[in-house]
């Protein structure tokens, strides 16, 4: 198993109060201050795709979001 740092970068015009980092649509950490990041332990076994969202928050409860595919190894 590996550790790795997801990062994202989120900006609202009256304030992000928060990210999510969802890994296969389950909530892995949420950041409440910008950097926002998280320490994602990847599980075995190996060479499988995940599929890691960001989702943002801001203080009128909207929300954006942005996702990828990785392959862990």
């Amino acid at each position: 198993k590996s550790t790795v740092s997801i990062a994202a970068t989120a900006n609202d015009n009256v304030g992000v109060v928060r990210v999510e980092f969802l890994i296969n649509g389950n909530l892995q950490c949420t950041d409440t201050s910008a950097p926002y990041n998280c320490s994602w332990r990847v599980p075995n076994p190996m060479n499988r795709t995940y599929q890691i969202q960001a989702r943002a928050f801001d203080l009128a409860g909207n929300s954006g979001s942005s996702s990828i595919s990785v392959i862990g190894r």
